[in-house]
């Protein structure tokens, strides 16, 4: 029996949620319930969606039924772990499935980063990862007195970029822009991902 399965994701990236575009390769560690001399199995992922399942891996066990494998970078996925008791066996003994979560990754630019309590800036960015034809709405957000608040919704092209053109009403300050990419759209197996903040002064 096959009694634990954990995805951990690689350097740069959270244990739980990788990040589209950072971090790389994962590492997948699991456990049986009883110890083999060497148990020998597979790694199957399906990316969350749909999609074929497909071999990303193979895996023998150490005496004490523990192994680790490297897994190749991903948008989310399922992870189906299945072994062999015996090297002779014709047929899998057993499997497990696991999900794997990946964040969307993006990057912010904005210029000047400097400007009047009534200037325009001009917004610029990417999306990582794999993107669908139609391209992905980005929202973006500024922080305004404790809060974010939407105030554009760009589109990318099929490369994952996107721009947007904003002007202040007024404002002086310093204040802190991101742009959020929501999961769950279509031909996009990520889920929500948050760019880093990127500042404006004004005044």
């Amino acid at each position: 029996m096959l009694r634990s399965v954990r995805i951990q994701a690689g350097a740069g990236s959270d244990s739980k949620v990788a990040k589209a575009g950072r971090g790389g390769k994962r590492s997948a560690a699991g456990a049986q319930s009883a110890a083999f001399s060497a148990c020998h199995g597979r790694l199957v992922q399906q990316t969350v969606g749909g999609g074929p399942a497909r071999i990303i891996a193979h895996a023998t066990t150490r005496a004490d039924g523990t192994f680790t494998v490297r897994l190749p970078a991903s948008p989310s996925r399922l992870i189906t772990v299945a072994y062999r008791a015996f090297s002779s066996d014709t047929s899998y003994t057993t499997q497990a499935t696991t999900t794997e979560l990946v964040g969307a990754g993006s990057k912010l630019e904005i210029t000047p980063s400097q400007t009047s309590p009534n200037g325009t800036i001009f917004l610029t960015g990417r999306v990582f990862g794999h993107i669908p034809a139609q391209g992905v709405v980005v929202e973006l957000l500024v922080q305004y007195r404790g809060h974010w608040e939407p105030l554009r919704y760009p589109r990318t092209d099929s490369s994952g970029r996107f721009q947007a053109v904003y002007q202040f009403q007024g404002a002086v300050g310093r204040f802190p822009f991101r742009a959020e990419v929501l999961g769950g759209q279509a031909g996009f197996a990520y889920s929500n991902g948050y760019s880093k903040r990127v500042y404006v002064k004004t005044g």
